[in-house]
């Protein structure tokens, strides 16, 4: 056992992001990969496999052998929400070892900068009287943005017009020039883009960037704080002392000056736990949208 701990890894290591390059969490997988090199002396490197809603990666993960050499890296939608949203899924949560939680991203409804919409309850407004004129953006079927602009909606009793995209470049650029009305976005996205407005912060206590604009809850929305966390996986059965060695570069890499930056940069806010919190945290998710995605009414795709 601890000959196979010592010499875990001697090769790279791929770490599957199941969304693009363009996706916050891509850029922390990178951060991360760069961080846990330094800490076990070989390379991290990052691949995207993008597309339906995050399980075309997963399922690469666990499918890869169980050997430490391949790894996931994103949110816990992909394990929580996508097995309440397609007919069939070729994973479940037991098929990986959740290795450690990096961060959580604090999120923001918003709207273009030249919109009409000045308010939430201008937009709800209008919704009310034209029930599905609004379009509300998000990264697909099931994503967390979905699932936040449906209960918000539920909540309100309105009806939103839902827009997926692939890719998060688009989305921005169909706000901004008035062919999208609302949507979610990481803080970092809304405060570095002058030609988006927010009009509610989907969290708990208000972040000191957007000190003028309410809470979610604050506007009597109490649901519509859906947790967005990420973290590294790996197959299941993946031999105890690579993920031991994981687990502590994990908690190294994380408290790093390097992952610090780029976590401001984009928004995140560091957020660690090792394997058995990490887990829960993904079994309470599942739990949680067990109950939720039924509620809002969204059928399997």
């Amino acid at each position: 056992m601890a000959g196979a701990q010592d010499t875990y890894p001697n090769k790279v290591v791929n770490i599957i992001v199941p969304q693009s390059a363009s996706a916050p969490a891509d850029a922390l997988g990178r951060a991360l990969a760069e961080q846990l090199g330094k800490q076990l002396g070989q390379s991290f490197v990052i691949t995207n496999r993008d597309g339906a809603g995050g399980t075309i990666g997963v399922e690469v993960v666990k499918h890869a052998k169980a050997d430490g050499y391949t790894l996931g890296y994103g949110t816990q939608s992909a394990f929580s929400m996508q097995p309440h949203l397609r007919k069939t899924m070729r994973y479940q949560a037991d098929d990986f070892e959740f290795v450690c939680q990096t961060s959580s991203f604090v999120t923001v409804l918003a709207v273009g900068a030249k919109s009409r919409y000045r308010s939430l309850q201008d937009i709800i407004e209008v919704a009310r009287k034209a029930p599905g004129t609004i379009t509300f953006g998000s990264m697909g079927l099931g994503s967390t943005p979905h699932i936040i602009g449906e209960v918000l909606a539920k909540d309100a009793r309105v009806k939103f017009n839902h827009i997926p995209y692939r890719n998060p470049g688009d989305l921005v650029t169909q706000l901004i020039v008035g062919d999208l009305d609302l949507t979610v976005l990481s803080s970092v996205t809304v405060a570095n883009n002058k030609d988006i407005r927010p009009v509610a912060v989907l969290a708990s206590n208000k972040p000191a960037v957007f000190p003028e604009v309410p809470l979610l809850k604050d506007l009597g929305y109490e649901r519509g704080d859906v947790p967005i966390f990420v973290g590294l996986y790996a197959p299941k059965a993946t031999p105890a002392p690579a993920l031991a060695r994981l687990r502590q570069a994990c908690a190294i890499a994380v408290e790093s000056d390097a992952f610090k930056r780029t976590s401001d940069t984009l928004g995140a806010e560091r957020r660690y736990a090792d394997m058995p919190a990490y887990t829960e945290n993904i079994r309470q998710d599942i739990r949680l949208m067990k109950e939720l995605i039924p509620e809002l009414g969204i059928k399997p795709d």
